[in-house]
């Protein structure tokens, strides 16, 4: 009973941050614009102003899906194969999964041209099938979303596999036969409400560390009114929330694990499977706490590059990368080194070079930029200070 009152302890104190963000900036094509409002925990949708909404989730009728093998090993040659192999496309964006057999997989997604023409003030982009899949790998082989346009998503695999339930995909046999899938798989249906409340979990997960399933494209919309420094802040304190009373539930779990230890005595089969469970426990705590000791969130980089595709549009990030503290962002842009001024003047930004000479290629320049960003508490103090 207390691990659970401290588990909706957690939960209450993300989704007041989270309900924020999503219910200001957030929105959702499905067949019009729609925002979110959130009542005691359940989500659900409301009509929204296209020109309102900054971070958009596509539904699944908006875009096409390509999953294919590449026997390209190499990240850089194989992101060459791709730009060749969709050049003709503006609104395109891959994931790309391990090498496995010295071929990688790769789920590509095509937006639809419209997608683009109704939210021209949206800066990123993210596929629903994607968070469902983030959301369900652990729980469910596949799902059927009833919401909108129905259709089949296989959630085990290492990319996100989906399919429209139409002519050529009526049943659940014609997926697993047109994809290649295992027989026997059982599909579970999703309900409206359901599928609204696993998105949006989903979506607070994407925020605070995964922004390699974003989309970023430059608005067509030229001059957009974005309190930056307000979403900055809330976005870093749900993300710093996030691990400080999640390592406090966790603390108060080892607690209770060890009494139940000393409880049990002699009786053998329970005391290993508390001990077992009390080893996972301690496990999560030290990844835990390994993530607390490093000095920034990623949630943070997300905004430093939300906020350059919101100030030159003619930007594009061609890659993004990770090594603890340095992070390297690959792109072309009219000039390169307005790009580095920017950075350098940012309030989440400790150091900022380039990591390779700038080359001209056309109109544009191709340029390779490291940055180091602030500790937590240096950015946050920053970001406070600006908006006093």
């Amino acid at each position: 009973m207390r691990e659970s009152a401290q588990a909706n302890k957690v939960a209450k104190s993300l989704n007041s941050s989270f309900a924020w963000f999503a219910q200001r900036y957030a929105g959702w094509y499905l067949d019009d614009s729609y925002g979110f409002a959130n009542a005691d925990g359940q989500w659900q949708l409301k009509s929204k102003d296209a020109a309102e909404i900054r971070l958009l989730i596509v539904a699944r009728k908006h875009y096409k899906e390509f999953v294919k093998y590449y026997p390209v090993t190499n990240i850089k040659e194989l992101k060459q194969v791709l730009a060749e192999e969709y050049s003709d496309n503006t609104g395109v964006f891959h994931l790309i999964g391990d090498e496995a057999d010295n071929q990688r997989q790769v789920c590509s997604f095509v937006f639809d041209a419209q997608v683009f023409e109704l939210f021209p003030s949206a800066l990123a982009f993210i596929p629903e099938t994607v968070l469902l899949w983030k959301a369900l790998q652990s729980d469910q082989a596949i799902v059927e979303v009833q919401h909108s346009s129905p259709y089949f998503l296989y959630c085990k695999g290492a990319l996100p596999v989906s399919q429209l339930k139409q002519q050529l995909c009526p049943d659940l046999y014609s997926f697993i036969l047109n994809n290649g899938l295992p027989e026997g798989l059982a599909n579970k249906p999703i309900s409206a409400l359901s599928h609204i409340n696993i998105v949006l979990q989903a979506l607070a997960k994407t925020l605070i560390s995964d922004w390699k399933t974003v989309f970023f494209k430059a608005p067509q919309t030229k001059s957009l009114q974005i309190n930056w420094k307000q979403l900055a802040i809330v976005t870093g304190i749900l993300g710093f929330s996030y691990m400080l009373l999640s390592s406090a539930y966790l603390s108060l779990m080892l607690a209770h694990r060890e009494q139940q230890l000393v409880n049990l005595g002699t009786d053998v089969e329970q005391l290993l499977q508390v001990q077992e469970s009390m080893d996972n426990t301690q496990t999560a705590f030290n990844s835990l706490g390994q993530a607390r000791a490093e000095p920034l969130h990623s949630a943070h980089l997300w905004l430093v590059v939300l906020e350059l595709q919101q100030n030159y549009p003619d930007l594009k990030i061609t890659g993004l990368s990770s090594l603890g503290n340095q992070h390297t962002v690959r792109g072309t842009a009219n000039r390169a080194t307005d790009i580095l001024t920017h950075l350098q003047k940012s309030a989440w930004v400790q150091t900022v070079r380039f990591d390779a000479p700038v080359r001209r290629e056309k109109t544009q320049e191709l340029f390779v930029i490291v940055i180091e960003l602030k500790q937590n508490q240096q950015a946050e103090t920053a970001g406070a200070q600006d908006v006093e």
